[in-house]
């Protein structure tokens, strides 16, 4: 078979299949009582289409591979030699999966009601009327449905063990070439590699919420059916969702401890773990790859030859290349554990919720066992509930953990625990009460519980009073702000979002405060001079941020006795800053708290400009006789934590990073053209 015409026949049968889930999804969401067998074909056809895409992402391999060697393009590879030629041909289950696939369209009618009628919205009368239709006529239909999916079913068996047997003669002849280069790689250049393709680390996430968790609470999943079946191995993709501020990070950093407890008594087993983060900016797809892939190659210390390949051309790699790489190296383990929390943080999302999909259904990645953690988005939905075993985080398993955190806390905190005790069991009954499955907004009160003048009428009347929603309580926060702190506490909230959406990390408490001292003196000009510190942060931003040392793996831990260990900031909650730039905060009494984030972002770009401009030599320290690993550690500390460099580095980053929004500015413009120009005092530093 001609090998352009076997490419176009799978392009051809993916093609139909996306337009049978088109159909299914539309009818399932437009009918809510749609009949379950238009679910089954939406199952069935999305992890046929899976299937297909391996199988095409492998044909189209081999041709690269056909090519390099020489074959060629007209000739047909020797069928001894193929183990998917089978599949092919007018009898062969691919065109099998088309036909099928053809008469499943022909059970709806044809053309989405949206296409053929693009006017009419999917949530109108009429097209709800065009669905019910269909779903009243089902029952006539039912019958072939069944045997149609009877034979899909049947067919992507057929495929799935032609790409196992094909994958296990392709992992031999990888592993021989993996083995040859090992031997020929210094220890050095397996440094630069994983250095070069990780590109996002999100430990310190992990070690913040390390920090956060409360024993005992989190241990319910451990008590479902499908936890167990997913340690197991008997379901590849577990999927843990929940509202906003139900503690799923906190959960997950838990769920990730007990996985490396088994992954430790278990030999050739291994267990990553990623954080998707509102403040990375980012589509997490390819981060998220690049992680798990570097983790795993240290954990062998091996380089597959496609890693070192993408290394030496220097390319960003593709979705695609990464995932033929993860292929390769997860052939070293029996088993891998992989735990990513926040898809729903990660903008956009798309590609990873791909990936996702890939990762708990391909072939190639039957050792993967995938566990996600997410809010209940429909997207997100409608992707996971076709191959993930899904756990809801609203259950009361979940009440009793927020019980038991809340009681922790009152014998824990200095000033709750010293109420009467009625007072403590009032409060610990009705946050219980009232918490509806939201730990955030559990921490909240409590920290507003604990700033009250401890007068027993104060605090009844605060317990009777308890705001019903998180948007509620964060309104009654900044209400409380009292009003000279309120342009601190504005510019501060500001400031760590843009620091974390131009420099991807935490900012320092030090280059925080100074940042605020510059842009409220600027403002305000009677505030000029006045001394911030960590104090205040705590005292007037309470459980808005999350104040604490840094716990990056940095060579700066070899340079302790140089540096105090640095304090950064960041966000306590994703829906801190979600709460600024909504819509509902605009509309209440305390709008003058909402932010855009495009104005704040070219706000902060011209607050550093001009702190940079102004600027006169800062040299670095002298080496003073250390070695050169720990004068680099020195310098690379030195730079974050001098307020002059800390701006010169922003100021490099925002031009990269912002340049249509500053070429559209003329006074930024103006300051970045000055910014580069030799001939000022400042660029000595640059």
């Amino acid at each position: 078979m001609d090998p352009f015409s076997t490419a176009a026949g799978i392009i051809a049968v993916i093609q139909i299949a996306d337009r049978v889930i088109e159909l299914c999804k539309y009818y399932i969401e437009t009918a809510r009582d749609a009949p379950s067998d238009i679910q089954h074909i939406f199952v069935e056809t999305s992890s046929i289409k899976a299937v297909l895409d391996s199988l095409h992402f492998l044909h189209a391999t081999s041709r690269q591979h056909e090519a390099a060697h020489g074959t060629l393009p007209t000739q047909t590879p020797d069928p001894t030699t193929h183990a998917l030629n089978h599949l092919y041909g007018d009898r062969g289950p691919v065109e099998a999966c088309r036909r099928i696939l053809t008469d499943m369209s022909y059970l709806f009618p044809q053309g989405s009601p949206n296409a053929a009628e693009p006017n009419i919205p999917p949530n109108t009368s009429k097209a709800k009327a065009k669905a019910i239709l269909t779903a009243l006529a089902w029952p006539l239909k039912e019958g072939k449905a069944k045997k149609l999916l009877a034979e899909l079913v049947q067919h992507k068996t057929t495929v799935n063990l032609a790409l196992t047997v094909d994958s296990s003669r392709d992992i031999k002849d990888i592993k021989v070439k993996v083995n040859r280069m090992q031997e020929s790689m210094s220890d050095e250049e397996r440094r630069r590699v994983y250095s070069w393709i990780r590109s996002t680390d999100p430990s310190n996430r992990y070690y913040q919420s390390c920090k956060l968790y409360e024993a005992g609470t989190g241990d319910w999943v451990f008590r479902t059916p499908e936890w167990n079946a997913w340690v197991e191995g008997q379901a590849r993709c577990l999927w843990i969702y929940g509202i906003p501020g139900a503690g799923k990070t906190i959960l997950t950093t838990h769920l990730i401890d007990a996985v490396k407890a088994r992954c430790d008594g278990e030999e050739r087993t291994a267990y990553v773990y990623y954080y998707c983060y509102f403040g990375n900016h980012q589509d997490e797809a390819s981060p998220f790859l690049r992680w798990v892939i570097e983790r795993l190659c240290r954990q062998t210390d091996a380089v597959p030859p496609h890693l070192h390949q993408l290394f030496r051309d220097g390319a960003e790699p593709s979705l695609v290349d990464l995932l033929r790489v993860l292929e390769t190296v997860i052939q070293e383990y029996g088993a891998v554990y992989l735990v990513i929390d926040a898809l729903d943080e990660s903008t956009p999302r798309d590609d990873l919720l791909r990936v996702v999909r890939d990762l708990a259904t391909d072939t190639r990645f039957t050792k993967m066992r995938i566990l996600a953690t997410s809010r209940q988005y429909i997207d997100i939905e409608n992707v996971m509930s076709q191959f993930s075993a899904p756990i809801s985080m609203r259950n009361e398993w979940l009440d009793e953990d927020i019980r038991l955190f809340v009681k922790a806390q009152l014998s824990s905190n200095e000033r709750l625990r010293r109420w009467p005790t009625d007072l403590q069991l009032a409060a610990l009954e009705g946050l219980s009460a009232k918490a509806k499955g939201m730990f955030r907004w559990v921490v909240c009160q409590i920290d507003v519980l604990a700033r009250l003048e401890p007068r027993r009428e104060i605090i009844q009347r605060a317990l009777a009073t308890l705001p019903e929603t998180l948007d509620e309580t964060y309104q009654r926060i900044f209400l409380n702000i009292p009003r000279d702190a309120q342009i601190f506490v504005h510019d501060t909230l500001k400031w760590v979002y843009c620091h974390e959406t131009i420099n991807g990390n935490n900012v320092p408490s030090s280059m925080l405060l100074q940042l605020v001292q510059k842009s409220v003196s600027s403002s305000s000009p009677h505030l000029e001079g006045y001394s911030y510190d960590i104090d205040l942060l705590r005292e007037f931003c309470g459980c808005l941020l999350l104040i604490e040392p840094e716990t990056r793996q940095t060579y700066r831990q070899k340079v302790q006795e140089l540096y105090r260990a640095a304090v950064t900031v960041t966000f306590a909650h994703y829906t801190v800053w979600e709460f600024l730039e909504s819509t509902r905060l605009v509309n209440g009494p305390a709008a003058h708290f909402a932010v855009d984030t495009r104005a704040v972002t070219l706000e902060y770009t011209k607050l550093i400009f001009l702190e940079a401009i102004s600027a006169r030599e800062s040299a670095l320290p002298e080496p003073e006789a250390l070695g050169p690993t720990i004068q680099e550690a020195k310098n690379a500390q030195h730079i974050e934590y001098d307020f002059t460099h800390y701006c010169l580095n922003s100021s490099l980053l925002c031009i990269s990073r912002l340049g249509d929004d500053i070429s559209g500015d003329g006074e930024l413009k103006s300051l970045a053209i000055r910014l580069s120009d030799a001939t000022e005092p400042h660029f000595a530093n640059l």
